[in-house]
């Protein structure tokens, strides 16, 4: 069940940039299969956010923060509770807001800590949102978002995933 047609075109588009980077990283198939499932249900446990938040105009209280942080745990309990769904995939979509340097959520993983896949749709996710246009906010160009990435505005990235998100266009 898609909840909002943004969340579906973000959900696409970020297994299309995973799928590509992917394969500029020489995954094999059946981790790029790994991967772009992933991609697809990381964002599955906003479902269980009011769309009150979710499409909010403004900027989120700390409350409300606080609850959308929780969609990465959510989509986890969802895949786990409901699909015979590989180990890897779920812990992917659960980790996919970890920064490099450890500040990210929900575990506060650095670096190596992190999988390949959970970097890939971390780096994708941001991406993806910057430079879509939403209630709140413009669309970035390409150029803007990779220097805004690059900046470490948005969070922190492996820098050879950031090399390959430079030659998307």
């Amino acid at each position: 069940c898609i909840r909002d047609s943004y969340t579906y075109a973000h959900s696409v588009n970020v297994a299309v940039l995973c799928c590509v980077i992917g394969m500029g990283m020489g995954m094999s198939e059946r981790d790029l299969n790994y991967l772009v499932t992933a991609a697809l249900l990381h964002d599955l446990g906003k479902l269980a956010i009011p769309k009150e938040i979710l499409n909010k105009p403004g900027r989120l209280t700390p409350d409300e923060y606080q609850l959308m942080k929780t969609h990465s745990t959510r989509s986890y309990q969802l895949l786990s509770k409901r699909w015979n769904i590989s180990a890897h995939i779920k812990q992917t979509v659960l980790l996919h807001h970890e920064n490099v340097d450890g500040s990210g959520y929900p575990q506060g993983l650095m670096g190596d800590e992190q999988s390949l896949s959970v970097r890939i749709v971390h780096v994708a996710d941001v991406y993806d949102a910057l430079t879509s246009e939403r209630v709140y906010k413009k669309a970035y160009s390409h150029e803007e978002a990779v220097q805004m990435i690059c900046n470490g505005e948005c969070g922190t990235f492996n820098p050879l995933l950031l090399e390959c998100l430079c030659e998307i266009q």
